[in-house]
């Protein structure tokens, strides 16, 4: 699927205003922000949890507070980061798609989300 240069824009200009919101406003203040369904069904953290302010925070520059907020996405951005780079470009790198989206790549996040999701419920923050 390719994208046309007005959707890409389009996509473009919407993360804009979306990082701006982010940026001027904090979620957990905020209350047009959308809560985690998730968490008001069952009480409990998913994985995202907390990814709102941990993108508030760190548009801030307030690294402490990202990794308080969702420690998950320390590793989770850039893995997720590398496997859409390996799609957008698997023509011209077909080993590193080939890598990016292996059996052991997939499974290694799907652990990592399960154990982060134990994890969190289990012990309180660390910072």
């Amino acid at each position: 699927m390719k994208l046309s240069r007005t959707k890409i824009v389009i996509i473009g200009a919407v993360g804009v205003v979306l990082l701006a919101l982010y940026y001027l406003f904090d979620p957990s203040e905020a209350g047009f922000f959308p809560p985690c369904p998730s968490h008001l069904l069952t009480g409990y953290d998913c994985p995202g949890c907390g990814t709102q302010r941990a993108l508030h925070a760190l548009l801030h520059g307030d690294l402490r507070g990202f990794v308080h907020y969702n420690a998950m996405l320390v590793v989770g951005v850039p893995l997720v980061l590398a496997i859409a780079a390996s799609n957008m470009l698997r023509r011209r790198y077909p080993r590193f798609h080939s890598a990016m989206n292996s059996n052991y790549v997939i499974g290694f996040a799907a652990v990592l989300t399960v154990f982060w999701t134990v994890y969190r419920n289990i012990f309180p923050p660390f910072c």
